[in-house]
């Protein structure tokens, strides 16, 4: 009964009248205003296409989607589809700055947008980013065209595109958490050859319920599967208007969702509300698959969603660029823990390379690059990135440290501009923040690297936790752990909860300036902490250990080892001390001096002879 996509043939035009006749009455979607069948769907995606062409509108012209989930998203991206125009899909989080250079960058010659969007009236800021620019003929607001009456419009036979395979079908937001999101042409038929593959690696048929719990804008949850996998097989697309973990809560029981896709921190937000609030496994029952994709997934939250939630997890690599990797519903569950899976294209030509290109052995490390039918060759309008990403043969430099195991299943380790060099030492921020997160009472962790004179970079580390602890608890965890000396964050600060970005991944760039202003805070405390201290050599030494370890939390037992510290830190500590006092300290006084009360005797005794 499933549409089968074929890459010289699919179209959406062709995909969208074929969804009509096909799957009729059959229920499409349901969002805050009920439930629309396919044909509902589809024919009033028709008649609001014929309404666009009576507003000027042209095929091959662009035009700004900026709109929530809601079935109007849905509409207007198939009505543009049926008409030939082209849709600018933008991120609902993106505001005045960023739709501006899109639709400028675009010369868009229509804006569809939200009258308001979480209690912020838009009409101001939409009105005046379409006045600025001159391309931009027409302004439509949600409202607007939700209160129209279509039933007097409908598209003549030779009204409807007739696109080839190969011509661009929308374009979309790369994935990037900070600066304007680079622009990727998607192309017809590979997008939804793509949704197609996905959904049959999430197991979806026409019995599916499948939640679009994240943002709809995003091309992850458009054809990964998205409603685009769930609309191929007839099945049924519900829409979460707000994303807040209660609300993906409540509409996974009420309407017995079979199947979504979550970023890792909202999993584990859905996951912690559902205990607060009552029996997990109750509350999810219904689920078959959670997909786990957007950003690095940990162990523990795919054990938490094996668990709590009682259903398959799923791990998904993939990126508006088109590259998607991911495990399947019969894959063993050490498998999902070690894998991010396997290509869902047979089509895609992927390697590993080194620094210089060269691709390495079978198992070893590189950056990942790809080429296929859904893998893009350049951003639209951007040289610069088009010279960084692509290579001279065509292949996307995903930018991703990973490594093949077998020559295809995929390992990823973290971003490789990500990487922190502590002092020559190489950190990369998943390990630590995976390690974080099996400390007692921790939940949720972030970690990155943070400017020092002396180390290059200092390690900082945002956690989220269940129960009471103390960033001195949290590194003697570590270091009981076996975990080397050098990965031991020097910063540990604590959130209620992380900011996020437009894509629900943690904004890791709003946390290193949190971070970097806290240090410039915690360096003035510190100083002062050890005031009450009346002998000035143990006042000295207190202060020297605590700024050289990053903490006040300081006790005449306590080791500096044991609270993270090493030889680099030791030496500096050492040097801050001889300078002040006049002294001679070597490492080897340091190590037989075990805790801080016998390194304060150790230094009035050489402050005493010297």
């Amino acid at each position: 009964m499933r549409i089968k996509v074929d890459l010289n043939q699919t179209t959406y035009p062709r995909c969208i009248l074929e969804m009509k006749r096909r799957f009729g009455d059959r229920i499409a979607l349901r969002d805050k205003d009920g439930d629309m069948t396919y044909r509902a769907l589809c024919t009033s995606s028709e008649q609001l296409g014929a309404y666009l062409l009576s507003q000027g509108i042209r095929p091959g012209e662009k035009v700004v989607l900026h709109l929530g989930n809601t079935r109007l998203f849905i509409q207007c991206l198939f009505a543009l589809e049926l008409i030939g125009a082209l849709p600018v899909i933008v991120f609902s989080a993106c505001r005045e700055h960023e739709v501006f250079s899109i639709a400028d960058t675009t010369e868009a010659a229509a804006y569809i947008s939200f009258r308001s969007f979480k209690g912020f009236d838009c009409t101001e800021t939409a009105t005046r980013i379409a006045d600025r620019i001159d391309s931009i003929r027409t302004l439509f607001f949600d409202d607007q065209l939700e209160a129209l009456d279509l039933s007097g419009y409908a598209l003549a036979p030779e009204q409807i595109a007739d696109p080839s395979p190969e011509d661009p079908a929308y374009i979309v937001l790369s994935g990037g958490s900070t600066g304007i999101p680079k622009l990727i042409p998607k192309k017809q038929a590979a997008t939804l050859w793509s949704a197609e593959k996905c959904a049959e690696a999430c197991g979806l048929d026409e019995t599916t319920r499948y939640l679009t719990a994240m943002p709809c804008a995003h091309y992850f949850h458009i054809c990964g599967p998205g409603f685009m996998g769930a609309f191929l097989q007839g099945a049924t697309d519900i829409l979460c208007y707000s994303s807040l973990p209660s609300d993906i809560v409540s509409l996974i029981r009420q309407e017995k969702i079979t199947e979504t896709a979550l970023v890792p921190s909202v999993a584990s937000e859905c996951i912690a509300y559902a205990k607060k609030h009552g029996n997990p496994k109750q509350m999810f029952e219904s689920l078959r698959l959670v997909q786990l994709g957007g950003a690095m997934c940990t162990a523990d939250v795919i054990h938490a969603v094996a668990e709590e939630m009682g259903c398959v997890p799923q791990q998904i690599y993939g990126m508006g660029e088109g590259l998607v990797y991911a495990t399947y519903p019969q894959d063993s569950l050490d498998f999902i823990l070690k894998y991010q899976g396997i290509n869902t294209s047979a089509y895609d030509s992927v390697k590993v390379v080194d620094e210089a290109g060269n691709p390495v052995p079978d198992g070893e490390f590189g950056e990942l690059i790809a080429k296929g039918p859904n893998i893009a060759t350049a951003y639209y309008k951007n040289d610069e990135a088009n010279r960084v990403k692509f290579t001279a043969d065509g292949y996307y430099r995903t930018g991703d440290r990973v490594r093949l195991v077998e020559g295809k299943y995929l390992q990823v380790v973290g971003r490789i501009d990500d990487m922190i060099n502590r002092a020559g030492e190489k950190i990369f921020p998943a390990e630590l923040e995976m390690h974080l997160r099996q400390c007692s009472g921790v939940r949720e962790a972030a970690v990155f690297g943070i400017p020092d004179p002396a180390l290059g970079s200092r390690i900082a580390a945002f956690v989220i936790c269940d129960e009471d602890t103390s960033g001195a608890a949290i590194r003697r965890e570590l270091i009981a752990a076996g975990l080397a000396s050098f990965k031991i964050p020097d910063d540990i600060f604590f959130k209620d909860a992380f900011p996020l970005t437009s894509v629900k991944k943690i904004d890791k760039h709003a946390l290193k300036q949190e971070a970097e202003e806290r240090i410039r805070h915690a360096e003035q405390e510190t100083l002062q902490s050890f005031d009450h201290i009346g002998d000035p050599t143990e006042r000295s030494v207190y202060t020297a250990w605590a700024r050289a370890l990053n903490t006040g939390e300081l006790t005449g037992d306590c080791c500096f080892i044991e609270l993270g510290g090493n030889s680099i830190t030791a030496a500096a500590m050492l040097r801050e001390l001889e300078q002040a006092h006049g002294i001679s300290l070597e490492l080897e006084d340091f190590y037989c001096a075990d805790t801080l009360d016998a390194f304060c005797g150790l230094v009035k005794e050489r402050i005493a002879h010297e």
